[in-house]
């Protein structure tokens, strides 16, 4: 997930809905691996930012200024783990649904 975009994963699932004839093993597939990318995205993501937030957070030399920062930016990236998360969930269902319209 470290050099994956979440435009690099829309613009696959973009060109996956276009093909005409999908093998069901690569809906299966992808099914599988968004699965495995949402627990990813939240378990170890989640876990690493708030980790790094306290270890910085402890560090007395810091100023309260540069904590605020830290402590902002924390927030902004849980919410954006929230919004691939959600992305991911998103396409994920669509792809079962697909999938389920689709048996092979």
């Amino acid at each position: 997930m470290d050099n994956v975009k979440s435009n690099d994963i829309k613009s696959f699932l973009a060109k996956v809905h276009k093909l005409e004839h999908c093998p069901i093993q690569l809906l299966n597939s992808l099914d599988q691996n968004l699965t495995a990318l949402i627990l990813k995205v939240n378990n170890i993501g989640e876990r690493n930012l708030k980790l790094t937030k306290t270890k910085l957070l402890e560090k007395k030399d810091f100023s309260q200024d540069l904590k605020d920062l830290i402590e902002i930016t924390y927030l902004e990236f849980t919410e954006s783990l929230k919004n691939i998360e959600g992305f991911l969930a998103q396409k994920q269902a669509s792809l079962k649904t697909e999938i389920k319209k689709n048996p092979t």
